[in-house]
């Protein structure tokens, strides 16, 4: 467990889980996801995780770069996960180089 979080989890110790956590847009943007979501169940009874769609990941020109002459490429550029949902289970993909050359997450994009 990252030692930055020791003090969280000597006050969920102290005083019990939280009744609801929120962990909104965090996700996506973190090396390794796993280590959030498997700690949110040990601090809170109950909660909501939201991430961006699949389709804002994969749409074109989200974040207009072209001032600085880059073209316009998928979703957020800083996201290092595609979510999506299978059988009811939440599924992280990473974010590879080649989802933003392969044009068939074109289609992925264009339904956002």
């Amino acid at each position: 467990l990252p030692a930055a979080w020791q003090p969280l989890y000597e006050h969920v110790e102290k005083h019990g889980r939280f009744d609801f956590a929120i962990c909104s847009h965090v996700l996506e943007d973190v090396l390794d996801p796993r280590v959030v979501a498997d700690a949110l169940p040990r601090i809170a009874k109950a909660g909501i995780v939201r991430v961006p769609t699949k389709y804002h990941e994969f749409e074109r020109g989200r974040e207009n770069m072209s001032d600085l002459g880059v073209s316009p490429y998928r979703g957020s550029i800083h996201h290092r996960y595609v979510y999506t949902v299978r059988d009811g289970e939440m599924l992280a993909v990473p974010k590879l180089p080649f989802m933003e050359v392969d044009p068939v997450y074109d289609i992925l994009g264009e339904m956002s």
